[in-house]
């Protein structure tokens, strides 16, 4: 079984690939030629387990390993249907390529040039004959008589010469003489890889009877014959179970081709387990694999071949689990490893959602990410590391759900409360809608329909009609406060306005505060387009260019906006401020007196076409009049401007100007202070 030529035929079959057979557990592999031979005759498909290079040597379907499905047709990532030539799947770009060093193992005959020479020496040695030599004539037989001397004339013939001594096997008695050298290896590396030796395939070509099928006959017969006599005298033998003797066969002997073989899985095993990298709990198990390794080497090295061998099938029926199982070992420690930094992970999320009241405010979304965290832990505790780490992502998936959740209906909460809080300074439903009734129609059916979302948990959607609802208010309460406070407003642009020309007049320019205050103003009497825009800020400004935007175009687009009342208030403000900008000289001149006057005059004209308080202003009017004549020329009018800050300060006072400007809208309390307080001359 292990003659030279077998062994050479077997190492031409070797390879790193393996075929799963339990009936052949120890088949050593075969290569990439013989891969392709066993699919193309349909000896492997693709239910085949086998493991090679590209399975890193992992046991696996033939139609899921990379580089054989296609050989079969098939991808083995997608199983679309491939060509068995093409090296890349057209449906999913898998590479299906085999490795060009695949057979690098470590074997005798690697290069084309050994093996050419291997597969030489298989065809010489098949081809040469084995001869033997013949049988010796027989010696002549003496004559039965003396009187026989006489021959007959066939005696007298010459006896023939004994023939030469032939050959066993002649070239003639092989299959075909023509078979060329690749044909001969090849039926010989099949019948390798089929049955796990070489035989020689000898057919002889005989004619005629053959002696030896006489005789193998002969002794047949005699066996049958032998085997019916022993079955008839059975019976009349003693039941005694003490005259009957046990059979035991021997068991064959093995020789070193034999140990060899049966050493290479279990040793390649052995070898793949680094002493240093074996875990704990399987210390013991290699202690005594290791033992069986050095008493098989043992056995090998005595030549007690038939203990090695059968020491080394033992070693690989135990190295090979053990393999496995440290491995599996490995990956679930690697896996609880993991699951276990996932878990703290998780439970740092649920801390974040229960910080934001996650079960408050995302009610449902805590109750499941709660229940997947407690199946998650069983499982955890329960070692199922796999199980628990897909429940522990689903957990927090669910907690980060439940804390933005309950971090939006907080924020919903928030709105909520500012428009109640809103509604609430805003005065009453009915001053609002006498100035912004449809405004005020948008903010209640907002409200209504946040309050629905906030209901339904859709907590972003009701921050959101929260924050309208709320703009709808603001809007309708700056009309409100526009309706109560534009006569005032128009004062305040008319005032500014006037002290901005008056500074461009003197040279001074326009300063960007005073501009930015005239802007905001305008703003707030929604005059658009603002007519404060148009004038320029800096040193060098004209001032007829700037009279125009803010005399003539302000004034026009107030009484177009509403009426010739605030119209009057912003001429009121435009002249006060031409007194004020006066009485701010050292010493008046008679121009100077005269501008006070004309500017008193207008006030009082303007004031009636307001509808301002005349009871509360006539007076304080009359005494800075009376002041002002009684100012000798060139002499500092201290009297006339304490009298004009009497009169100025609640024109220019949020909570006194509306009772002055608006006496019918905005009646004032029996109790308060007069506005003007009077002063005496």
């Amino acid at each position: 079984m292990f003659e030279p030529l077998s062994q050479i035929a077997t190492q031409l079959a070797m390879g790193p690939w393996y075929v799963r057979d339990e009936d052949r557990p120890f088949m050593p592999g075969f290569n990439e030629a013989i891969l392709r031979q066993q699919v193309a005759t349909g000896r492997i498909n693709a239910n085949t387990i086998l493991r090679g290079p590209t399975t890193n040597q992992f046991w696996m379907n033939a139609a899921d390993t990379p580089g054989v499905s296609r050989l079969m047709g098939t991808c083995h990532t997608c199983h679309e249907a491939v060509q068995p030539t093409d090296t890349v799947c057209a449906f999913c770009n898998a590479d299906m390529s085999l490795p060009e060093d695949v057979d690098s193992l470590g074997l005798r005959y690697t290069t084309e040039e050994e093996r050419a020479a291997a597969q030489q020496e298989i065809v010489e040695g098949r081809a040469k004959p084995v001869s033997k030599p013949a049988p010796a004539p027989e010696p002549a037989q003496p004559s039965a008589s003396p009187s026989s001397t006489e021959t007959t004339p066939q005696q007298a013939q010459p006896i023939e010469p004994a023939p030469e001594p032939a050959e066993e096997y002649e070239s003639a008695e092989y299959e075909d003489a023509n078979d060329s050298e690749n044909e001969l290896v090849s039926e010989l590396v099949e019948d390798v890889w089929q049955t796990g030796s070489a035989p020689t395939r000898r057919r002889q070509k005989r004619s005629g009877s053959d002696p030896l099928v006489i005789g193998m006959g002969v002794m047949l017969l005699c066996v049958i014959a032998l085997g019916g006599f022993i079955l008839l005298t059975s019976g009349t033998r003693s039941e005694d179970p003490t005259d009957e003797e046990e059979v035991v066969e021997a068991p064959p002997e093995r020789d070193s081709t034999a140990v060899a073989q049966a050493s290479v899985p279990a040793l390649l095993a052995y070898e793949r387990l680094e002493p240093e990298e074996v875990p704990e709990a399987f210390a013991e198990r290699y202690a005594e694999i290791k033992r069986l390794a050095e008493r098989a080497e043992a056995d090998k090295e005595a030549e007690r071949f038939n203990e090695a061998y059968d020491a080394y099938n033992e070693l690989a029926e135990l190295v090979v689990p053990l393999e496995i199982e440290i491995e599996q070992w490995r990956a679930n420690e690697v896996a609880k490893a993991e699951t276990s930094e996932l878990r703290d992970r998780v439970a740092e999320q649920r801390d974040k959602a229960q910080a934001a009241e996650g079960e408050r405010w995302a009610g449902e979304e805590w109750r499941q990410a709660q229940t997947a965290w407690d199946n998650a832990d069983n499982k955890f505790k329960e070692a199922k590391f796999v199980e628990a780490g897909d429940l522990f992502l689903q957990a927090e998936s669910l907690y980060a759900d439940a804390e933005s959740k309950a971090l939006a209906g907080q924020s919903a909460s928030k709105a909520q409360g500012l428009l109640a809080e809103t509604m609430k300074a805003s005065g009453s439903e009915e001053t609002l809608r006498k100035h912004a009734n449809e405004q005020i129609d948008a903010m209640l059916r907002l409200r209504t329909e946040a309050n629905g979302q906030f209901n339904r948990q859709e907590y972003a959607e009701a921050e959101r009609t929260y924050a309208s609802a709320l703009g709808k208010l603001k809007e309708a309460t700056q009309l409100v406060e526009l309706a109560r406070y534009r006569k005032f407003y128009a004062f305040e642009a008319g005032f500014q306005a006037s002290a901005v020309l008056l500074g461009a007049a003197r040279g001074d320019g326009v300063e960007a505060t005073a501009h930015t205050a005239l802007v905001k103003l305008f703003e707030r009497l929604r005059i658009t387009p603002n007519p404060a825009s148009r004038v320029k800020t800096g040193g060098d400004v004209d001032i007829a260019a700037a009279a125009g935007p803010l005399v003539n175009d302000a004034r026009d687009a107030i009484v177009k906006q509403y009426g010739e009342p605030v119209q009057a208030c912003y001429l009121i403000g435009f002249h006060a401020s031409i007194i004020d900008q006066t009485l701010k000289t050292a010493a008046l001149t008679d121009d100077q007196q005269k501008r006070i006057h004309q500017s008193l005059r207008t006030i009082e004209e303007q004031a009636v076409k307001a509808g301002w308080d005349l009871k509360q202003l006539g007076p304080i009017v009359e005494q800075v009049r009376i002041t002002n004549r009684k100012a000798k020329l060139r002499q500092a009018p201290e009297e006339t401007r304490s009298v004009w800050k009497q009169m100025l300060g609640p024109m220019q006072s949020r909570a006194t100007a509306p009772r002055l400007m608006d006496p019918v809208s905005s009646p004032g309390d029996d109790n308060d202070p007069e506005l003007f307080p009077t002063s005496g001359p």
